[in-house]
């Protein structure tokens, strides 16, 4: 999901273009973060919530800072594993 801006909105059109058996979605975002948050686990946590929500089976297994864009600002890359 090239696209950080509209990564979160289009997250359920991406679980539909996995296999049923399921697949890796490649996930980028912005994230916004103060000075002790860990924004990589703050990004998580907002994946794991909209997924649980959609019941998919999941697992998050890596995950980085990609880039700061700005003060307290940075991109986010997550690798999604859905399972069926």
């Amino acid at each position: 999901m090239p696209l950080p801006e509209k990564a979160f909105q289009y997250l359920p059109f991406a679980l539909l273009g996995l296999k049923k058996t399921g697949g890796l979605i490649h996930y980028y975002d912005f994230e916004c973060f103060k000075k002790n948050e860990n924004p990589v686990g703050k990004t998580k946590n907002k994946i794991c919530g909209e997924l649980e929500k959609l019941h998919v089976s999941f697992e998050i297994p890596y995950g980085r800072i990609v880039r700061t864009v700005g003060p307290n600002w940075c991109q986010i890359v997550l690798d999604i594993e859905v399972t069926s």
